[in-house]
């Protein structure tokens, strides 16, 4: 093989592991804001279940 052409290989191998990289990084901070997201939806979820509870409640005292 060429010089020429090995630098070129070389060059494109370079460009395709920092792609790899990007890519790795891009889904790492994906999970981690779809762990934190997870984690918001689930408060949501008790404090809206808080809330139907209490208002249940206040319907039936005030039978």
């Amino acid at each position: 093989m060429t010089s020429n052409k090995q630098d070129r290989v070389e060059e494109t191998a370079q460009k395709g592991e920092a792609t790899v990289a990007d890519a790795l990084a891009k889904a790492d901070r994906l999970m981690a804001k779809t762990a934190t997201l997870r984690h918001q939806v689930r408060q949501l979820k008790d404090a809206l279940a808080e809330e139907i509870a209490i208002k249940e409640q206040k319907k039936h005292t005030s039978l």
